[in-house]
């Protein structure tokens, strides 16, 4: 699976906006706390001697008999940090539609995106640490042959089953934490993953990356029998993350199952509004295209309210 070239002619036209300030040093798309005389303006200042005598607002002057200067806000790049869950239960589906092929095509929509509106990309792959062989890391960059290469290593990972311990390890929570931490600029962290670790501990290091200014968004892909448990009969489960497994006849779990699914993504949608964080559900084998055209447009149509309010 691979995005079509209109997907990625659509989500060029509409752009990943930040909605948050962000810092950066060469002129994009984005809108900056630092003050400049670039295209949109921000405010009226008292003249200092050595301002730009061109941006003295006369006009103001006729008025109030001071002069007084234009500022305007500088347009100004972001940084996209994309964290890419690798392991073992995004390998669930058949080819062409496992949560890993989702997770890769909207990563590289985003990713695509941004470089073509002369943004940096990053990219960090999530996986157990005894699992370092198969993980990624690319510093960010604005270079088209980097996107390339960060494309290309996308699509040669492949997440796999793990069944050696007992337990399946948090990988999204501290991966968060690392990247809070590390990063001292605004920008945008696009997270892909299903999720399937505890939600209050990675809620706290969402909270802390909000706290420090960072814009999120969150793709939380699903196979469609993650949702609905079709299968009839008797049926052993296996956990591709741990050594557990169950049997049991789904059909009789359905329901309840079902409102359990959907009060963890209720729970989970209700925290990202609280926090003002994007938050989309991907059924990984449906197209992509409806997802991330739809919240690309979504933050286009939140930027736009905001400059006017």
């Amino acid at each position: 699976m691979k995005p079509s070239i209109n997907l990625l002619e659509q989500a060029k036209q509409l752009g990943l906006r930040a909605l948050t300030l962000v810092e950066g040093l060469r002129v994009g798309d984005q809108a900056s706390p630092l003050r400049g005389f670039s295209v949109e303006f921000a405010q009226h200042r008292e003249y200092v001697p050595g301002d730009d005598l061109r941006h003295i607002d006369w006009r103001g002057y006729a008025r109030t008999e001071r002069y007084i200067v234009k500022q305007y806000e500088q347009e100004t790049n972001f940084t996209a940090h994309l964290l890419l869950d690798l392991s073992g239960s995004m390998a669930y589906g058949k080819a062409g539609q496992s949560k890993h092929e989702q997770a890769r095509v909207l990563a590289a929509v985003v990713a695509h995106v941004a470089v073509s509106q002369g943004d940096a990309v990053g990219l960090k792959t999530l996986d157990e640490p005894g699992y370092t062989a198969r993980l990624a890391q690319f510093q960010p960059s604005t270079k088209p042959d980097r996107l390339r290469l960060l494309l290309e290593q996308v699509t040669s990972l492949q997440p796999q089953a793990e069944r050696e311990s007992e337990q399946s390890v948090p990988v999204v929570a501290p991966a968060v934490r690392q990247l809070a931490e590390r990063l001292t600029r605004k920008g945008v962290v696009a997270i892909f993953s299903d999720f399937f670790e505890p939600w209050q501990p990675l809620l706290a290091e969402l909270h802390q990356l909000r706290a420090r200014g960072q814009d999120v968004l969150l793709f939380h892909i699903l196979h469609g029998d993650e949702i609905d448990l079709p299968w009839e009969g008797q049926v052993l489960f296996e956990d591709l993350e741990s050594s557990g497994a169950l049997i049991t006849r789904p059909h009789l779990l359905r329901a309840s199952y079902k409102a359990e699914i959907q009060k963890w993504q209720q729970k989970m949608q209700d925290s990202c509004t609280r926090l003002q964080i994007e938050y989309a559900l991907v059924r990984s084998e449906a197209p992509p295209d409806d997802t991330v055209l739809t919240l690309l447009a979504r933050r286009l149509s939140k930027r736009r309210i905001g400059r006017v309010s």
